[in-house]
């Protein structure tokens, strides 16, 4: 499967690198930069790995955060984890297992949500793939380093590539991280659970309804 599933989204790859930067939203994983360049290398890398485990279930959350994503290019993974050791499902490891740094500083940034994340999926049995509603980073007017989020027009650009993602990826199960995830796949007519962001308080709740839809699933 995950040779053939590379293969597939090798274009869905370069429409997500060549899609044009927008007023308050950025490409991350454009071409036309070394950044860009890097984050796309990290989020490849990301779905190699992944694949491996050929997982049932597709995690679908809102957009980067700056914090988080928006130095990866990798799905509620900031650089203090994928920089880290390997999770118990080979993710992460930092360059020695195929990952680098986008935005080099003098520290390896974190982010809240991303280690809620993370720390839920070491907790499961079965490995579930990450993607985003709005893949680009939606930022307040003047400062990139800020989280907002997507406006309607902008989740209708980001729904084409989820779709299609599902298309070829056939997942058993859609769980919808929030409510714009919610209604981008219902909007696109694919059944979904939803459970609760992990910002702003909803650690905890994230945790319990993640462990409890997928404490039972198997890779396919």
């Amino acid at each position: 499967m995950t040779t053939t599933a590379l293969s597939q989204l090798a274009p869905w790859f370069e429409r997500l690198a060549t899609l044009p930067d927008m007023d308050n939203v950025h490409n991350l994983f454009t071409n036309t930069t070394d950044a860009g360049r890097q984050r796309l290398a990290n989020l490849q890398r990301y779905f190699e790995l992944s694949l491996q485990h050929a997982p049932s279930t597709l995690l679908v959350g809102e957009a980067p955060g700056y914090q988080g994503t928006y130095r990866t290019g990798v799905p509620f993974t900031s650089e203090d984890i994928l920089m880290g050791p390997k999770n118990k499902f080979g993710l992460h490891g930092g360059e020695a297992n195929g990952f680098g740094v986008a935005m080099p500083s003098e520290k390896l940034w974190k982010e809240p949500s991303a280690t809620i994340v993370q720390r839920t999926i070491d907790s499961l049995p079965a490995l579930p793939l990450i993607w985003a509603t709005f893949p680009l980073h939606p930022h307040m007017p003047g400062r990139e380093l800020s989280n907002r989020a997507p406006k309607a027009d902008e989740v209708a650009l980001g729904a084409s590539l989820l779709r299609d993602l599902i298309a070829i990826l056939q997942p058993a199960q859609v769980v919808a991280v929030g409510n714009i995830a919610e209604k981008t796949l219902n909007t696109l007519g694919i059944p979904t659970i939803k459970v609760r962001h992990p910002s702003h308080g909803g650690a905890t709740l994230f945790h319990q309804q993640v462990m409890a839809l997928l404490a039972n699933s198997s890779s396919m």
